[in-house]
């Protein structure tokens, strides 16, 4: 006979005692229920009554600004003669020449009347191609009057006060708003239409006959892309003598009305505001982090938003308490005048309910005995017939436990039981199998995914050398016919504006460089490549290419030396120039007037010295909150920063990382009003990673007398380059060694042109259609007949530690990274020929 495990939980429970003392209990935690959620009604009443009273507070003081502007502009209209219209309103509003009028740069920029007061941030953009009769001119000149005195009314509270027309003609004050008035002072284009914005009709007669205080209906939408610049826009029409004139209106920004309105709420309740169509526009959930519409949907599936609106909709009433259908929620509600919302307070009927339950204590004391021995009891049955057996089924199945044979035994015994433990047993040890087959499955799924990842990784690497050949090659042609152009003149100045065309074509170089350097500072694969500079050299140049922009703001902009400043090290000069620009680029820009002093110092170490370059400014300045956050990626100073100065956050996260891989780091020191001062510091090491030539001489005409490159003087050279604007600069740089130059456009000519003569040295490109620099450079070396130890020189847009092992791999014997630079151009040729390769 099965003896049914069901059958044993039903003995258990029928052995309980306690059964009357639950009933009793349940009946009189549901009388409290009921006196509690009948008290809390009444509160909440009171409580929605106040809130909906401050809610509507700020809209009822902007429609009371309206009837006043409103009063106002209809004594305007009558103290203004014809005369003193067709006077001042083409001096205060003149024909543009793209046919619109647009308000004087005075009412923009602001003046001072003759009463010694000082009127701004008022503008008008009219649009319309009607020809403008007197009524509609003393209409707009009356508009401009009461805004401009009316504006002051609501600053701080709302964003603007405006008059629109029904002839796409506005007139507004915004003085807190100066994008607003930018807007319709230079950039609404001449075909921009008011009259096609969802507002204009609102207030038309055909659908707002009663001329009433409204709002515009506020979207999710519009929340979630922008919760801190949140607003709704309120108007009143504007009708005299029967005729439609336009309306006033006003932008009222929500966010911290909103915020408050949610954080204030009742015990175990929430606050949120409904609009009309039924949709969540507000709730304390939606406040802060990343909001997005699946997250506004879910919040309000999860609350019932959709049956609480029509709930409400439903009662017929503006105001009152009701239990939501579900009858989850106590709901108090009220409607907002003007914007047709609803202000919603929910209070949790479970949490009144366990209210209820607390005021039940002391008759629930002996029931909570009555339930202990119960336990007591119940724990005895199920830990022998249940419990037991489930822990043996356990052990055994569980992956991390080892299979001992006395578990298995029991499992076994478990098996053969007639009831449902047993039928459990069998299921799972079925189970088990097909699980253990899963896995197997599921481990080769995972290898043949792991490797389609690291094909895609190998993916990413390969976009990334791309976008860098791609972005350096024309930047190839300006910065080494720059250095062509400089060596080919004589006049001083003209050979200083091709230098600083040199040194402009290298910042731009790193500055393209901004986002790749980002993604492999990340990725922990950004390499340093040390070379020999002329520290002084290096300063001035960087600080010359920045003395225009300074000058241009008329700024005090000067570079001090320490007189124990080393000569020359070894350091990565292309960081040390990224570094130091984004630093004068940043005090520059945040300077309006004053000095910026750039001071430069050594302390010396065992192997070399720690440069320390400070940037000091006269600029804004900024306080500890947030020079914190300067280092972050993509962050700027506050939120008004990147609006008014432009900029990605990038270079200072950058420029920090890259010296702190130069064994420094950049410190700032900074006060709010008093400047800031950034100091650089980096390591200038005793020795380069490599030999190379020092020279003083900067271009390839200079070079070319040096004695240390005369070998280079009168040799044939294979030029193996696809871009004819790098062809001309490589050849520009050759043609005062002598040389004679052969072209070969892609690494298949290339291996041609070896085959059918002699050469002297081949300058290779790495990337080419047909046949790339690496290929070629193994079929040469393949060739023998003296082929294997001909100098081969790469010429690279991909100058990383990466790029010169594949290069040497391939058998080349040196490379030179574009842009090309004269100097190491010229050590790289004189290195391929002082080590060839052996085949």
């Amino acid at each position: 006979m099965n003896r049914s495990l069901t059958l044993r939980i039903v003995t258990a429970i029928l052995l309980s005692t306690l059964a009357l003392s639950v009933v009793a209990t349940i009946l009189v935690a549901n009388s409290f229920w009921r006196d509690i959620e009948r008290q809390q009604t009444q509160s909440l009443d009171m409580y929605i009554a106040e809130r909906a009273h401050r809610a509507n507070d700020m809209f009822q003081e902007i429609r009371q600004a309206h009837l006043t502007a409103q009063t106002a502009l209809d004594r305007r209209l009558v103290a203004l003669s014809d005369a003193r219209v067709e006077a001042e309103f083409d001096r205060l509003f003149p024909v543009n020449d793209d046919g619109t009028r647009r308000s004087i740069d005075a009412l923009f920029d602001g003046y001072t009347d003759e009463h010694g007061n000082f009127h701004h941030g008022v503008g008008a953009f009219m649009g319309s191609l009607q020809p403008l009769d007197i009524n509609r001119k003393r209409l707009l000149l009356a508009a401009y009057n009461v805004v401009d005195q009316g504006g002051g009314m609501l600053e701080g509270r709302v964003q603007n006060l405006y008059l629109f027309t029904p002839y796409n003609e506005l007139v507004i004050s915004a003085a807190s708003r100066e994008d607003q008035l930018m807007f319709y002072r230079r950039e609404a284009p001449p075909d921009f239409d008011l009259t096609q914005s969802s507002f204009t009709q609102l207030v038309t007669p055909e659908s707002n006959p009663d001329g009433a205080f409204l709002c515009d209906e506020l979207s999710q939408i519009a929340f979630i892309q922008n919760r801190e610049a949140l607003t709704t826009g309120c108007f009143t029409p504007v009708r005299r003598n029967g005729e439609h004139l336009g309306a006033f209106g006003t932008t009222v920004p929500l966010q911290v009305h909103f915020r408050e309105a949610m954080t204030d709420t009742l015990p175990d309740g929430q606050n949120l505001f409904i609009n009309g169509a039924g949709d969540l526009i507000a709730h304390r959930d939606l406040l802060d982090g990343e909001i997005t519409q699946d997250v506004v949907d879910a919040l309000a599936d999860q609350l019932g938003v959709d049956m609480i609106h029509q709930a409400i909709r439903g009662s017929g009433e503006t105001e009152g308490a009701l239990v939501s259908p579900d009858g989850r929620w106590l709901v108090g509600f009220s409607r907002m005048i003007g914007p047709d919302w609803f202000y919603v307070t929910l209070l949790d009927r479970e949490a009144l309910r366990a209210d209820a339950i607390r005021e039940t204590g002391k008759i629930l004391a002996v029931a909570i005995i009555g339930v202990a021995l119960q336990a007591l009891f119940l724990l005895w049955y199920f830990r022998r017939h249940i419990v037991s057996p489930l822990s043996a089924l356990t052990r055994h199945f569980s992956p991390d436990v080892e299979k001992r044979p006395d578990v298995s035994c029991a499992t076994h015994l478990l098996a053969t039981r007639r009831d449902e433990i047993g039928a459990l047993t069998r299921t799972l040890a079925d189970q088990d199998l097909r699980n253990r087959q899963l896995m197997t499955e599921l481990e080769d799924r995972v290898e043949a995914r792991t490797r389609e990842l690291a094909k895609a990784n190998q993916a990413k690497s390969e976009f990334i050398a791309n976008m860098s050949h791609e972005l350096r090659t024309p930047l190839n042609g300006i910065y080494g016919l720059a250095q062509a152009l400089e060596s080919n003149l004589e006049e001083p100045e003209l050979k200083e504006q091709a230098r600083m065309i040199q040194a402009s074509g290298e910042t731009l170089t790193l500055l393209l460089s901004d986002i790749l350097d980002m993604s492999k500072i990340e990725a922990g694969k950004l390499e340093m490549s040390p070379t020999q500079v002329k520290l002084p050299q290096l300063l001035n140049d960087i600080h010359a290419l920045f003395s225009a922009q300074a000058g241009d703001k008329g700024l005090e902009f000067k570079l001090e030396m320490d007189p124990a400043l080393p000569d020359s090290g070894t350091v990565d000069a292309h960081r040390v120039r990224q570094c130091l620009s984004n630093l004068l680029s940043n005090a520059i820009k945040f300077t309006d007037s004053g000095k910026i002093i750039t001071r430069a110092s050594a302390r010396e170490v065992e192997d070399g010295h720690i440069i320390a370059v400070a940037v000091e400014d006269s600029g804004i300045g900024m306080d500890a909150a947030v020079t914190e956050k300067l280092f972050a990626p993509f962050q700027q100073a506050d939120a008004s920063t990147s609006t008014r100065f432009g900029g990605t956050g990038l270079g200072l996260v950058i420029s920090r990382n890259l010296a702190r891989m130069m064994g420094g780091d950049i410190r700032v020191d900074s006060a709010p009003g008093k400047g800031s001062c950034f100091t650089l510091e980096f390591k200038l090491a005793g020795k380069s990673r490599r030999d190379t030539v020092e020279t003083v001489a900067q271009t390839p005409v200079e070079l070319a007398k040096d004695p240390q490159f005369a070998p280079l003087h009168g040799r044939s050279i294979l030029l193996v380059e696809d871009n004819l604007i790098n062809r001309e600069v490589a050849k520009a740089f050759l043609k005062p060694l002598g040389a004679t130059v052969t072209e070969a456009h892609d690494g298949k000519q290339g291996v041609d042109a070896v085959v059918d003569s002699a050469f002297d040295l081949v300058l290779m490109d790495m990337r080419m259609p047909v046949m790339d620099g690496l290929e070629a450079t193994r079929q040469i070396r393949a060739l023998g007949n003296g082929r294997s130890t001909l100098p081969i020189v790469a010429l690279t847009a991909n100058a990383t530690e990466e790029d010169a092992r594949a290069c040497r791999a391939a058998g080349m014997n040196s490379f030179a990274a574009k842009p090309l630079n004269a100097p190491d151009f010229f050590n790289a040729m004189m290195e391929a020929l002082a080590a060839p390769t052996d085949g």
